[in-house]
């Protein structure tokens, strides 16, 4: 099996790339948090849960729930370590110790971690609706993510067959326009004056006479 087609490097590939995005929105919060608006942060973190979304749906296997989660936990654990190792080094520690860190950490995982795994939960779950309506059509190749999603239940008409219905009967029956005045037929056939006894007998009654 090569690479490529193997879940778990899959998933460890774009857990690993999930938690470098994470710790970029980090960074950019704990350097920049007095120069860049709430609103830039706040985007950020709408950037992170969508990429969890599209990731879910391009992974889609339930494992990547816990992408996010384990991106998060490793990012704090490193930082947690790096906090306690500054703690233990200085030689008059601060009476509070590493509290504001621990809350800074919780608070991260109820506002960025939580938020993202949600997102990763609802991009598979899109991804095996679009599967379990694929599989309903046999024959259909796997198309693209937004055309699978757009396909109809099996047996129901689409609004091109009604269209093309539509534009078949538009264009069998004929318009009074298209008539010469004194004569009769039906579509795709040759005029015939209406008073011609060769077409009487097998004419039905269409109530045109002629001149």
């Amino acid at each position: 099996m090569r690479w490529r087609s193997s879940t778990w490097a899959r998933w460890v590939g774009w857990t690993a790339l999930f938690g470098l995005a994470m710790a970029a929105v980090s960074f950019l919060s704990v350097m920049y948090s007095q120069v860049l608006p709430g609103e830039v942060f706040v985007g950020l973190i709408a950037g992170l849960i969508a990429g969890a979304f599209l990731i879910g749906v391009r992974l889609g296997t339930w494992w990547w729930t816990f992408g996010p989660v384990v991106a998060y936990g490793v990012l704090a654990t490193l930082y947690l370590n790096s906090v306690y190792a500054q703690y233990q080094a200085m030689e008059r520690p601060r009476l509070e110790g590493t509290a504001w860190d621990e809350v800074a950490v919780l608070v991260g995982a109820m506002f960025v971690m939580a938020p993202c795994a949600l997102g990763a939960v609802a991009g598979v779950a899109v991804a095996a609706i679009v599967r379990s309506r694929a599989a309903s059509r046999p024959g259909v190749t796997r198309p693209g993510i937004l055309r699978q999603w757009l396909l109809p239940p099996p047996g129901s008409a689409t609004a091109r067959d009604v269209l093309v219905a539509h534009s078949i009967t538009m264009t069998a029956s004929p318009s009074p326009s298209s008539l010469e005045p004194g004569t009769v037929g039906l579509p795709g056939q040759p005029r015939q004056p209406a008073g011609d006894p060769a077409v009487a007998g097998r004419m039905p009654n269409t109530g045109v006479r002629g001149e």
